[in-house]
Parts: structure tokens; sequence; C-alpha cells
């Protein structure tokens, strides 16, 4: 059901800025309307290693990770968007009060 939710989006044009995934069947977006054409990943509910396989694959893709969501059951949920757009959807994140996801 989730990933309906995406694709649903993704169709009205609109990308997930930010996901939450609280367990199996609950999740959380924010939704922003990205410039034509940017390349982008979406990825929820995975665990740490597919968290970090995926990361690895975005950034060889020249993406970069924008947010991250990490569950009480260590579940990371990430966006990555291309480097050139990073910009415009941090300032997007921080019109929600968040601020970009930063690797420790």
């Amino acid at each position: 059901m989730l990933q309906a939710a995406i694709d649903f989006n993704l169709t009205l044009g609109l990308l997930p800025i930010y996901v939450e995934h609280r367990d199996s069947e609950t999740g959380r977006y924010l939704f922003w309307h990205p410039p034509d054409g940017m390349e982008f990943e979406v990825r929820s509910g995975r665990s740490e290693d597919h968290f970090r396989e995926f990361d690895e694959k975005a950034s060889d893709r020249g993406l970069a990770l924008l947010s991250l969501h990490i569950n009480e059951d260590r579940l990371y949920s990430a966006v990555w968007v291309a480097e050139e757009h990073l910009d415009s959807a941090t300032t997007s994140l921080n019109g929600f009060g968040l601020s970009r996801a930063a690797r420790s």
C-alpha cells in the first residue's frame, strides 16, 4: 500500500521529500513539486544493510541523500535527489521544519 501511495503521487508530479515508515502498514510523507526530469530515488522500510547498498548506488549515480528516517524497528526510509537540485529540495524540507539528512 505504501508503494501505491508513492506511485500515485508521482503520477501527479509530486515527489516525497521525506518518508517515515512506522510499521508494515503505516507511513507518512511530505511531498514536493520537483523540477521536470529531476532524477531521484525513494526507498522505505529497509534494513540498514539495504539502506547502505541503496546509498552507495545512489551516490554512484550522482544523487545526494536528502532525508532519512529510522524507525523504532531500525528500518530506514530515505530520499535521494540529483545534486543540482539539492539546494531547492533542502529549502523545501526546511519549510516543513526539517533539515537535510547528514551522515555521521
